[in-house]
């Protein structure tokens, strides 16, 4: 049975950055798009078979799946209260989190830098969270006024 967490009142609260999610899908999803309009334009015949017409769909759908992956953070937020956090669902009480610290990665050939929330109870892919790292600075050391 889940224990009931008292973490007293709210400090801070920031919600999705809902135009970052909506840029990178469009980002992601505009070549394959591209490519499926200009195959449309031009023609495209029946496959040999069935097998090739599967294996030509698969990475196309793979690649949708990955360009519209950003759409999944929609609903991201982040709630700072006296004695814990509440990130996307998680809550955690700040023992359980130990000690905070925020990463900021740019991986490989990636356009974009993701941002993590880096604590003893796991990593948190603050990216699509509207001032993530200034919301927490907010709560907990009131460095920053929103």
């Amino acid at each position: 049975m889940e224990k009931e967490l008292y973490f007293g009142r709210k400090l801070t609260e920031t919600g999705g950055r809902k135009w970052l999610i909506f840029l990178r899908s469009g980002l992601r999803a505009s070549p394959m798009a591209a490519l499926l309009l200009a195959n449309l334009i031009r023609g495209i015949g029946k496959p040999v078979s069935v097998l090739a017409g599967i294996l030509g769909v698969l990475p196309i759908l793979a690649y949708f799946i990955w360009a519209l992956w950003p759409l999944s953070h929609c609903r991201d937020y982040m709630t700072c209260y006296e004695g814990g956090m509440d990130i996307c669902g998680a809550k955690r009480t700040l023992e359980e989190l130990g000690d905070i610290s925020f990463l900021d990665n740019r991986s490989g050939a990636s356009l974009f830098t993701e941002t993590y929330m880096c604590t003893s109870a796991g990593r948190f892919n603050i990216t699509y969270i509207r001032d993530g790292k200034k919301c927490f600075n907010q709560a907990y050391y009131n460095t920053i006024p929103l």
